[in-house]
């Protein structure tokens, strides 16, 4: 897993409340995007709060790194100015998805995680099996044609994340109108029981995105 020693970020009410550091960042602005920077001089701001704040923070700039190979085509709707970089912290710096103890503690909701986000529909009746001998997923769905927010020549996706290793993959799983399971292979190494595994869809053209769907595999 690569590391980032910078990252760019959406602007929010929060964010722009913040001072020009916090915690292991710097931020500040570039050709109109706002930018999160590791620091090393100390920080003196100390309330709960803050603490609370930069520990999500650092947290979900961690599942930055590890979405990312969704999040770069999962946010196609953006303003000119904000990258997908911006686009996945803004929907994941909260507590819904990641939690921070009193004792500064941060834990990940994975089921909360949102890597895509639009108004195309999830096919229906979509759900993953996991083979733990043989190290593979099985996708099905049910085929779909062209209807409301959905097109039967849409792509779908599959971002399955290893929690404990901290890896992950992005696998194409066919077109909407398609009703053949797919079957993926897994790295040898990771633990099928530590996956979160994520679908959404995009246009053929990659231009609109659904929400992306957290499923159980079975």
């Amino acid at each position: 897993m690569h590391s980032k020693c910078f990252a760019i970020f959406y602007s929010t009410p929060i964010t722009e409340d913040l001072n020009k550091s916090m915690s292991h960042q710097t931020f500040y602005q570039s050709k109109g995007q706002n930018i999160a920077r590791k620091k090393i001089s100390k920080n003196k701001s100390k309330t709960q709060a803050q603490l609370v704040h930069r520990a999500r923070w650092a947290k979900a700039l961690d599942l930055e790194t590890l979405f990312e190979p969704a999040s770069q085509i999962g946010f196609p709707k953006r303003k000119s100015t904000e990258s997908y970089h911006n686009a996945f912290m803004a929907e994941n710096v909260n507590k819904d998805a990641v939690e921070v103890s009193e004792e500064l503690e941060a834990t990940v909701n994975y089921q909360n995680i949102r890597c895509a986000k639009g108004k195309l529909k999830v096919p229906k009746d979509f759900s993953v099996t996991a083979d733990a001998e043989t190290h593979t997923l099985t996708f099905t769905h049910a085929a779909e044609e062209d209807g409301c927010q959905r097109y039967s020549t849409d792509r779908l996706y599959a971002l399955v994340v290893e929690t404990t290793e901290e890896d992950s993959e992005l696998f194409e799983l066919g077109t909407r109108a398609g009703s053949e399971p797919i079957t993926v292979n897994l790295s040898e190494s990771w633990d099928m029981g530590s996956l979160a595994i994520y679908v959404f869809a995009l246009t053929a053209d990659g231009k609109k995105a659904s929400d992306s769907m957290y499923l159980e595999a079975v």
